[in-house]
């Protein structure tokens, strides 16, 4: 199930569609970087976007070949927050909406400590902060000013 409503899946085209290089089915090197905020540690996430892109036929997207990363909201890979509790909320949908639209792009997950709105703020400025040229934080600042300048669903640089 999708965490966010579809109008965010429509709102992001435009910011991921520029990102897209003509081959991007066929490279992912010097991809931009698409950051998905997240609450909590996901320690699967990596691996179920590698069966995604495989399924899908997209290049692979690992940390071994430098397009996946993840980090805490500080921007640091480590300590990662807390595990996601057994069937909570996880990137997995964002992970593959992120390949589909961009599968040229790198992907930086950035966990946050909680869904409090200064955890989830420091994350989103962590994204930022490691390059991210689009940060979807699903939605989750909606509040926050400058998210609702771009229309409460991503940040484009």
């Amino acid at each position: 199930m999708w965490r966010t409503s579809s109008w965010v899946v429509v709102a992001l085209l435009p910011a991921l569609a520029w990102l897209s290089a003509p081959d991007a089915k066929n490279s992912v090197s010097g991809g931009a970087t698409v950051a998905i905020v997240v609450v909590q540690d996901d320690p699967a996430a990596e691996a179920r976007l590698a069966a995604y892109r495989s399924a899908a036929g997209l290049p692979a997207c690992t940390s071994a070949n430098g397009c996946f990363a993840k980090v805490n909201q500080a921007g640091r890979p480590s300590p990662l927050p807390v595990t996601v509790p057994a069937g909570g909320d996880t990137a997995e949908h964002d992970l593959e909406r992120a390949s589909a639209l961009c599968p040229a792009c790198k992907i930086l997950v950035v966990e946050a400590a909680s869904s409090d709105m200064t955890d989830l703020a420091m994350a989103r400025s962590a994204a930022l902060a490691r390059g991210a040229a689009v940060v979807d934080d699903g939605g989750e600042l909606a509040l926050d000013y400058e998210a609702a300048s771009t229309g409460g669903a991503f940040d484009v640089r």
